[in-house]
């Protein structure tokens, strides 16, 4: 099933590697943050439920307003390396980029195989290919432990897995599973809640989806969006 919306030429195959490539070199020697909610935000917490000095923001401690989601990520790996007797903070903050990156990684995936939907002319679609493997800042910023970066990554898996459930069987277990991603979307980034909002749009006057799909889409967003509350 998944070897038909991931099937590519072996250029473009090529470059996919490439880029995966990049994305370890950027996990690897990415060092500190991009943006100090990345870490006091995510990453502190994660001190503090393991019983270390943690630095914490305000809103720890008066209104926790940040999601859980990211936070239980990366102490749940911290918790597995440590069954390996893997110990040092440098070595887990390694682990969350990698994971990070992948993440981003399969989300260029999912972007070259909407391009491909899209982008009728070869020379387009072309394009569009060697500028989400091969931009540099791709990456970059996909290493970051921010919960813009995962909350996006997230965001366009759904989106990829969604229109990839129209043609499919069983198409409803599809587009549950694509409202439980869009739903650990949210968690990760509040504020995705405007794309989404903008995708549903889409998908109701354009894409004309019918309500057996979207009550299935929105029932795997709905669990996902209790529990995290």
């Amino acid at each position: 099933m998944f070897k038909k919306i991931f099937y590519f030429e072996n250029k473009i195959l090529l470059l996919i590697l490439v880029s995966l490539v990049f994305h370890f070199i950027a996990a690897y020697f990415s060092v500190g943050y991009y943006q100090q909610d990345e870490h006091f935000s995510v990453l502190e917490p994660i001190n503090y439920k393991l019983g270390k000095e943690a630095t914490l923001g305000w809103d720890f401690f008066q209104l926790y307003d940040r999601s859980w989601f990211l936070t239980s990520i990366f102490y749940s790996i911290t918790k597995l390396l440590n069954i390996f007797n893997i110990y040092s903070p440098f070595k887990w903050a390694f682990a969350y980029r990698l994971f990070a990156s992948l993440l981003g990684w399969l989300s260029i995936i999912c972007l070259i195989n909407i391009s491909k939907k899209i982008f009728l002319n070869k020379y387009s679609f072309y394009s569009a290919v060697l500028v989400s493997t091969l931009l540099w800042f791709y990456p970059y910023f996909h290493a970051r432990t921010s919960s813009e970066n995962l909350g996006c990554s997230l965001l366009i898996i759904g989106i990829t897995l969604f229109l990839y459930s129209n043609k499919k069987q069983p198409k409803n277990i599809l587009f549950f599973i694509s409202g439980i991603i869009f739903g650990l979307s949210f968690l990760a980034r509040y504020t995705n809640i405007v794309p989404f909002i903008g995708f549903g749009m889409w998908v109701l006057i354009i894409n004309k989806n019918k309500f057996d799909e979207l009550f299935f889409t929105a029932l795997g967003f709905t669990i996902i969006f209790l529990t995290g509350i």
